[in-house]
């Protein structure tokens, strides 16, 4: 007996469909792999599939082999579908065997690359003269029906616009002082929701500012140093070293961003270009998320940065290890407390009237449900100027 099946998701294209997710006639799914090939017929192993595995497999939980080898449900067989003539037909005959040279290797997990979406982040690019990037995520109640929690929807918006901005300020750090000027506003590294993809959960997003004459955008800096954290997610030791080199507000940023992938179990895509550039395309996946979180977790004082402070001191507070300086490189105050363990004492700190350098740590925190962050500063050393 045989079913007409209709393809749904091609998953691996080279030459001709190798990989794909078909439906047939009662909505039933299944996933089907090239196993056979000659002049006029190309036959696929095919087995059911459900929305919860096939989020697995992309998800890179489980591997291909696996899908075909551990049904999902027991005494489910494969099956062999034909593609000719223009016709996809499934022999609903189960296969008593399958032989094993049909059977995918073990570890063999997918690389989804999704051409149409490439294309229209590079088109996007080219019209709006921004840098675009689409932002596609895998929650776990999106597997079995189209839907995401508004908690999680916004908190990866918030966690993308973080860190976003802080390796934007990474990024600038080593230019000379009056070109970081020009470029330094905040509005540098402001992201903005355009669109939305029909039937997924894939956000357009575009920068606030436009590209140049020479089409180039700054932003671009932020989405370079973004791909120098996620390329090496799935190499813990690797990706270690490169978190270590931008240790600081970024650093801090980006084990949130890992965090969040982790305790929502939502894998993310990141795809972007400029008018200038091609498309770039990284995944941030849960479990190869969840081993570098773990990992990063353990290293203290990753996400803090030292800054130093020049000026008079306006306010002390002994008692409490408080304390006020008046910065004079931007002519703004700042305070905080004492570093704990240093030893260090505000006692006799002349007000108002004498310079001092105060060095400190500065850490960055999210202050929940606002969607803020907040700053302190605590005390580690003081020198004379």
């Amino acid at each position: 007996m045989q079913s007409a099946l209709e393809i749904l998701e091609v998953l691996i294209y080279y030459d001709a469909p190798q990989l794909f997710i078909a439906r047939d006639t009662f909505m039933g799914r299944y996933i089907c792999m090239l196993v056979k090939q000659d002049e006029r017929t190309d036959s696929y192993l095919c087995t059911s599939i459900s929305s919860s595995r096939l989020g697995k497999l992309k998800a890179k939980d489980i591997d291909l082999l696996t899908v075909y080898s551990s049904p999902e449900i027991e005494g489910q067989a494969c099956m062999i579908a034909t593609y000719k003539e223009g016709d996809l037909l499934l022999n609903t005959n189960p296969l008593r065997k399958v032989p094993d040279n049909y059977l995918p290797e073990a570890d063999l997990y997918i690389e989804l690359e999704n051409t149409e979406l490439q294309e229209r982040v590079a088109q996007d690019a080219a019209q709006k003269k921004r840098a675009i990037c689409h932002l596609h995520l895998d929650p776990p109640e999106s597997r079995e029906e189209p839907r995401i929690k508004s908690e999680t929807l916004s908190s990866v918006l918030l966690a993308l616009q973080t860190i976003v901005k802080h390796a934007y300020k990474k990024a600038i750090s080593e230019i000379d002082k009056k070109s970081k000027e020009l470029i330094s506003s905040t509005e540098f590294s402001q992201l903005d929701v355009y669109a939305f993809s029909a039937g997924s959960f894939t956000i357009h997003l575009q920068s606030a500012n436009k590209a140049d004459l020479s089409d180039y955008v700054d932003i671009e800096r932020a989405f370079l140093k973004i791909d120098e954290l996620c390329n090496y997610i799935g190499n813990t030791e690797e990706a270690m070293r490169i978190v270590k080199e931008n240790r600081g507000h970024l650093a801090n940023a980006f084990i949130r961003f890992l965090e969040l992938v982790v305790f929502t179990d939502t894998s993310i895509s990141i795809s972007w270009a400029t008018p200038r550039s091609r498309v770039h395309r990284t995944n941030v996946l849960r479990k190869e998320a969840e081993m570098l979180y773990a990992a990063l977790s353990n290293i203290e004082d990753l996400g803090v940065e030292d800054v130093a402070f020049t000026g008079v001191v306006t306010q002390v507070d002994t008692i409490k290890g408080t304390w006020t300086i008046l910065n004079e490189e931007d002519e703004t105050r700042y305070g905080g407390s004492l570093e704990e363990n240093t030893g260090i004492s505000l006692a006799g700190i002349v007000v108002d009237k004498k310079r001092y350098r105060f060095e400190c740590v500065e850490q960055i925190e999210s202050v929940a449900g606002t969607g803020k962050e907040k700053t302190t500063y605590r005390l580690k050393a003081i020198k004379i100027p």
